[in-house]
């Protein structure tokens, strides 16, 4: 059975330690669907890095919490295109 309070639960939660992680960082509200979309790709790729080396092939002892918080830069990604097509979504009714 799939346990989506789960998943949801412990995605939010890394979710939220890296947007408290990166205050720093400009605002996101108002972020174009391509802007957020590019920035992701960059996020994909430092993922990618924390799970393969550079040949390609799986890490033998990989870092389970550099990979967490890389998967959480993408989700955070994902839910900033999801804002803004909802924003744009309701500018269009």
């Amino acid at each position: 059975m799939r346990d989506h309070s789960k998943l949801l639960t412990s995605g939010i939660s890394a979710q939220l330690e890296k947007l408290d992680e990166n205050k720093h960082k400009e605002d996101y509200s108002g972020m174009s669907v391509v802007e957020a979309f590019r920035l992701k790709m960059e996020e994909v790729e430092e993922l990618r890095a924390e799970i393969f080396d550079n040949l390609g092939f799986v890490r033998e002892n990989p870092d389970y919490a550099k990979i967490r918080r890389e998967a959480a830069d993408n989700a955070n990604y994902d839910h900033i295109i999801i804002l803004e097509c909802d924003r744009k979504l309701k500018e269009q009714s």
